[in-house]
């Protein structure tokens, strides 16, 4: 599953994802848990699979949040050298008439 995660990971399943590798990091430490891998892989189960599913799910927000966040820091620059152009269609900037 971690080779077919998108960009497209909505945030629920993204949280869940990293929850879940958070318990068991936890559950390995304390010894509660040993190390699990079963040929076929049980995606539910082991313990490289959740893992890696989880630091990848990390990985996708963290591109999401950093893509917004420079969104917004270009949306401020252009605002402050483009006054005019105070709305945004699909991507494109346009003054408030053009949209």
């Amino acid at each position: 599953m971690a080779d077919q995660m998108t960009d497209d990971l909505d945030l629920a399943t993204a949280e869940a994802m990293i929850e879940k590798a958070q318990h068991l990091v936890g559950e390995l430490a304390a010894g509660g848990q040993r190390w699990k891998m079963a040929i076929p892989a049980d995606v539910d189960r082991d313990s490289d699979f959740i893992l890696t599913t989880g630091l990848t799910a990390g990985r996708l927000a963290l591109a999401e949040a950093r893509r917004l966040r420079e969104s917004e820091a270009l949306d401020l620059v252009l605002a402050q050298r483009m006054p005019n152009a105070v709305h945004r269609c699909e991507g494109v900037y346009r003054d408030a008439d053009g949209c």
